[in-house]
């Protein structure tokens, strides 16, 4: 069992852009061992028809590989572009997301850490409005584009994950939600069958009106 804790606040800039913060821990191991930290920022453009366009820079420090734990963390680099498509009927919203991203891992500990992965994500989501809760549940496959490391992946879904959660409004601009995640993984050198339970609070700080 894993805990990803994440905590995020967004500010408006105007009725169109906005910026964001996000910093998350997760555990795995029973919630035992840490697995990574990270830090992103980024910022959104809406572009009307329910589309937005973003992107995004996190920089994280991950224990992923038991054989690290006695020499600290591996920092990666990640930058991607997001194209989300939200639609809304009734209670319902219906959510869409492209994310194209690339990643560098352990660029001065590594002979192919200057060479990036490259990876092709949607995630598809559905919503529900009740009151102040909002329940959900999605899918979200990975498709690996290019990967120096694992080559054998190249061209192909290796990891799949399937989730379901809520969230609530404590007040005004403050959400707080909690969700079960499962992972899976397939064609990579040591798959990660993961269940997550994941933590969730955001603020997001509206655009300041003229006087």
């Amino acid at each position: 069992m894993c805990l990803w804790s994440k905590f995020t606040i967004e500010k408006a800039l105007s009725a169109r852009y906005s910026v964001y913060v996000t910093q998350e821990s997760r555990l795995r191991e029973n919630i035992s061992r840490p697995d990574e930290l990270y830090l992103e920022g980024g910022g959104s453009m809406k572009a009307g028809y329910g589309l937005k366009f973003s992107m995004g820079y996190r920089f994280s420090g991950n224990f992923d590989d038991v054989k690290y734990y006695s020499l600290g963390m591996r920092y990666h680099h990640r930058g991607f572009l997001d194209l989300d498509y939200k639609v809304r009927r009734g209670q319902f919203t219906f959510n869409f997301r492209a994310r194209l991203q690339a990643e560098f891992k352990n660029v001065y500990s590594s002979d192919k850490g200057k060479v990036p992965e490259w990876y092709w994500r949607d995630k598809f989501e559905v919503k529900y409005r009740i009151r102040r809760f909002e329940p959900y549940l999605g899918v979200e496959p990975h498709f690996q584009i290019i990967d120096p490391r694992n080559p054998e992946g190249n061209f192909s879904v290796n990891r799949l994950w399937i989730f379901a959660g809520v969230g609530y409004s404590v007040m005004k601009h403050h959400t707080v939600g909690i969700y079960y995640m499962v992972q899976r993984e397939w064609k990579v050198p040591t798959p990660q069958n993961k269940y997550i339970i994941g933590i969730e609070y955001s603020i997001s700080l509206p655009h300041g009106k003229k006087k």
